[in-house]
């Protein structure tokens, strides 16, 4: 649906039509600041995911005049109305940015190519965002958007709330096939200049609102933002986890692999937890109950025989667990480079004492088991340990 305005005349592109859902007043009026004519400029903070409720475009020079609003005014318009009825709203230019909006078919996959269309938008547009959603954070704002969508679609503003001057069908596209049907619409001229196209897809001036993200963010953030939810839910809760840890690096010296299907763990045996511990969580396999148990041997490992006890981190994720040891703010720091001697696979000669290799160090308990015994525990260290950063997760 089309809408041009004659002042510099103006063009609001309805785009494509996304999911549905209720814009709730109530929730969202408080705090919401609402001036006639303030320009209310998207930035990076705002979304991650909102609506692109219209696209305010200017018409070819010939069809323009000096009646009606322009493309800024009248998205300040539309911003205005917006946020009256409670609903955070801004303004964008498409040069600020890509041209190219991404319109989301499943918005809790990953945003790759196929799962994406590309809306482009006009030079000269300006855009209207409104909403600040997390939906890959919260059922909540995942239903939140839904419902507002679907008011926004509904929403008709006062200033395009007019009585129709004149109405006229026509082609939406001048490359369309003008035998479809489908491809007219009814283009209605309003008292106060401004022209929309409706079609039955889309027969009111916002029907065409979509739920995207924030153009000034890419995708590629979004997918980050994703995984990052992922992992702060393996790990929220746990018994040292990394994500506790303050500093900007730690050594991971062991890697546990498992696959992605996870259970519930069974936390009896030597390291059984009492009453009083934190749970790691209600989907952790085999392999995160490994790493947890090596990582709490070594953070009391002077009760089994060693120099001292390591500040030791588990870190679950879909397929592995790790095992750090240390906090460092500086990735030069010469401890790092003691730990990974000290853990890393030395050269040894092979039982038959005619060749040399190099074998993997083992952390067992007790550190020297009784003549004749096994030891009732026993891990092996990754043969090089790695410097990694650890994961900030706001």
């Amino acid at each position: 649906m089309r809408i041009n305005y004659r002042l510099i005349t103006c063009l609001l592109t309805l785009l494509l039509t996304f999911n549905c859902g209720v814009w709730n007043v109530e929730a969202q009026a408080a705090g919401i600041d609402a001036r006639k004519g303030f320009h209310y400029h998207l930035t990076e903070k705002h979304g991650p995911w909102m609506i692109m409720v219209a696209v305010f475009s200017p018409p070819p020079p010939e069809r323009r005049s000096k009646e009606g609003l322009s493309p800024q005014e009248a998205a300040n318009e539309l911003v205005y109305e917006l946020r009256s009825h409670g609903l955070p709203a801004y303004t964008f230019e498409p040069h600020e940015a890509s041209e190219k909006f991404k319109v989301v078919r499943n918005k809790r996959d990953e945003l790759g190519p196929s799962n994406q269309l590309v809306h482009m938008v006009g030079e000269g547009s300006i855009c209207v965002l409104a909403g600040n959603f997390d939906i890959m954070a919260s059922e909540k704002d995942n239903a939140q958007a839904e419902k507002t969508l679907d008011k926004v679609k509904e929403f008709v503003p006062k200033f395009l709330d007019q009585e129709t001057q004149l109405e006229v069908s026509a082609p939406l596209s001048p490359n369309g096939n003008s035998n479809d049907p489908r491809q007219y619409g009814v283009f209605q001229k309003l008292k106060n200049g401004a022209v929309f196209a409706s079609t039955p897809g889309n027969p009111k001036p916002l029907s065409g609102a979509f739920l995207t993200i924030n153009p000034l963010r890419s995708a590629e953030d979004m997918n980050e933002s994703k995984r990052n939810r992922y992992l702060l839910d393996l790990n929220s809760g746990g018994e040292f986890s990394l994500l506790d840890n303050p500093a900007k690096y730690t050594l991971i010296v062991a890697t546990f692999y498992g696959n992605s299907k996870t259970q519930a763990l069974n936390t009896g045996g030597l390291f059984k937890k009492n009453n009083n511990s934190q749970e790691l969580g209600t989907s952790l396999d085999d392999s995160a109950f490994k790493a947890w148990e090596f990582c709490k041997a070594m953070r009391t490992a002077s009760n089994y025989g060693y120099d001292q006890n390591y500040e030791a981190y588990v870190l679950h994720t879909r397929y592995k667990s790790y095992v750090t040891i240390g906090s460092f703010d500086n990735a030069e720091d010469p401890r790092i480079e003691e730990m990974k001697q000290l853990m890393g696979a030395k050269v040894r000669q092979t039982s038959g004492g005619s060749s040399a290799s190099m074998f993997a160090e083992m952390f067992s308990i007790p550190k020297q088991p009784a003549p004749g015994q096994a030891p009732q525990k026993s891990w092996m260290f990754d043969p090089e340990p790695q410097l990694s950063a650890i994961p900030k997760i706001k």
